[in-house]
């Protein structure tokens, strides 16, 4: 086979693959258009500091307290109370990662 046809096999196996992408693309543009916009917990947080002006580092500040700074330094990681009332907070490797009440 000369290389003219292995060239002409090539492009015509290449025009058959972006006419499937293509095709596929739109079925899948067509399936998107029934899903619910939804948001992420990053851009409601942006939303929150940026547009209502919540400040995030006053509310930190207000979770992180010296109990739970004191506690977490005695028994690192697990469910810690943070202050007086029956708020605690759930700390997986150093993080905060939830607020129970």
């Amino acid at each position: 086979m000369s290389h003219q046809t292995n060239i002409r096999n090539v492009q015509r196996q290449l025009e058959h693959h972006e006419r499937e992408s293509s095709r596929l693309y739109k079925k899948m543009r067509k399936m998107l258009r029934g899903v619910p916009l939804q948001i992420s917990d990053h851009a409601l947080i942006r939303y929150l500091e940026r547009v209502k002006g919540v400040d995030l580092e006053a509310i930190k500040q207000e979770i992180i307290t010296e109990k739970l700074l004191h506690l977490y330094h005695t028994l690192g990681d697990g469910e810690l109370p943070n202050g007086e009332d029956s708020t605690r907070c759930v700390i997986c490797d150093g993080v905060i990662v939830t607020i129970l009440t």
